[in-house]
């Protein structure tokens, strides 16, 4: 199976890469260890393969706003992290769709882990114009998630969705929501209106000239708003089959 490069400078997908390492054919342990502290970082913010291979506007934030990023592994990769961590819970939040989460939540119930169900999508200029991550909080949120997902679809062409702001708001029930930079302040400033304390901005930090505007955008923003920060490692896939473990998942914590 082969695996796309990224360009380490333009986070471009540029060709395909290496094989599949050989230590990701080995069993993955049906328990997590015993040996092993929990860790005090849970990503929730992880996207799998079920997100295909263009993610337009979520990666950098600043100053390239449409890059293409694959997703960070199979949903039963992504489970088997977490307990490598010591980590007991999981999420999966690919782009527009949910059709990873079964596969996420079966392999979850195997290894002992809870998982949360969840989804990533972007909001239009003038909607917020950035991108958003829900997280169902119980039955009544899942069923808003699968709404938001249908009315985002419904009389469109097979292949195109249309999110709206409005419908987000109207659907807030039992749904956590992280705002990722960059986010148009005025939609910012509403979202914590409607969520309260179930609404955080992303932060994450890559090593890219990116990070400094970010962080500072993400920092005062918080603190202007009283808005929690959400710390998310935004792994994604690597060229070097060394480091592809770290991209595989979220379990870096790096």
């Amino acid at each position: 199976m082969k695996f796309p490069r990224i360009d380490n400078a333009t986070r471009v997908v540029l060709e395909e890469g290496p094989t599949r390492p050989a230590f990701l054919e080995q069993a993955p342990p049906t328990t997590p260890p015993t040996n092993r502290a929990k860790t005090r970082f849970v990503e929730l913010c992880a996207r799998s393969t079920f997100s295909g291979i263009s993610i337009d506007g979520v990666a950098d934030g600043f100053g390239r706003a449409s890059v293409s990023w694959p997703g960070s592994g199979t949903p039963e990769e992504i489970v088997e992290r977490a307990p490598v961590i010591g980590a007991d819970v999981v999420a999966v939040v690919d782009v527009d769709t949910v059709a990873g989460v079964v596969r996420a939540h079966r392999r979850a119930r195997e290894l002992k882990l809870r998982s949360i169900v969840g989804c990533e999508f972007r909001l239009p200029a003038g909607e917020g114009g950035g991108s958003v991550v829900v997280h169902a909080a119980d039955k009544g949120g899942w069923q808003n998630l699968c709404a938001l997902l249908t009315n985002a679809r419904r009389g469109l062409e097979k292949g195109v969705i249309a999110w709206r702001f409005d419908d987000v708001v109207a659907h807030a029930a039992g749904l956590f929501l992280t705002v990722l930079p960059p986010f148009e302040l005025e939609r910012l400033e509403a979202l914590r209106d409607v969520f309260g304390d179930r609404l955080s901005i992303g932060v994450w930090r890559h090593g890219t000239p990116e990070d400094a505007p970010r962080l500072g955008w993400c920092w005062r923003h918080s603190q202007r708003l009283e808005v929690p920060l959400l710390a998310t490692s935004r792994s994604f896939l690597v060229e070097r089959s060394a480091g592809f473990g770290r991209g595989l998942a979220y379990a870096t914590g790096n």
